[in-house]
């Protein structure tokens, strides 16, 4: 059997303090 692949997830947050958290959480809602 293949191994699973790593998944790689970038985000970029510029100019809005709100838009990591958010990010934040919806990679633990997908993870």
């Amino acid at each position: 059997m293949d191994e699973p692949r790593p998944i790689r997830v970038l985000f970029v947050c510029t100019g809005n303090i709100c838009r990591s958290p958010m990010a934040e959480g919806v990679f633990n809602h997908l993870v």
